[in-house]
């Protein structure tokens, strides 16, 4: 009778061991092992804007085909952040910009203003699993500004 109890003990111990470890979303962070040039921010969709190398930057709306990251998908799909982007010293007045991270579309994920070079880069945009609840509710996006940026690669 001992030894059974033992060998159930095992078996649920083995089995608890076995489960598979579930993703979750990693938070966004400015923290880079690689020095770029500009300032990199972090947007809260509905968070008052950030003001970064004397822009102020809002995140209005994120629109995500990705698959949540705990789902196999036969398509990668791409992600859009809409953006409200103003430089009074630049002489950039109030625009809305949309910017994506799109394999089809590489440079999708650049916008510059040609007068004064003002250029912000999406880098990269919060993702959750299918499982966690809405994602919107926590949603971010990490951008990097500056001016005249280079841009050798798209994935920056």
């Amino acid at each position: 009778m001992k030894s059974l109890w033992l060998m159930i003990a095992l078996t649920g111990a083995v089995s608890a061991q076995a489960a598979p470890v579930r993703p979750f979303p990693k938070p966004l962070t400015c923290k880079e092992t690689v020095a770029r040039p500009g300032t990199c921010a972090i947007l809260q969709l509905g968070a008052p804007a950030a003001t970064v190398e004397s822009t102020d930057l809002a995140l209005t709306d994120v629109s995500d085909s990705r698959c949540p990251l705990d789902v196999d998908c036969v398509w990668a799909g791409y992600v859009t952040a809409e953006l409200l982007v103003e430089n009074a010293q630049a002489g950039v007045r109030e625009q809305a910009i949309t910017l994506s991270l799109d394999p089809r579309n590489p440079g999708a994920n650049v916008w510059i203003d040609d007068a004064s070079g003002l250029t912000v880069i999406l880098q990269d945009v919060s993702r959750g699993t299918a499982t966690e609840g809405p994602i919107w509710q926590r949603r971010q996006v990490k951008v990097r500004v500056g001016y005249d940026l280079a841009q050798p690669n798209p994935n920056m």
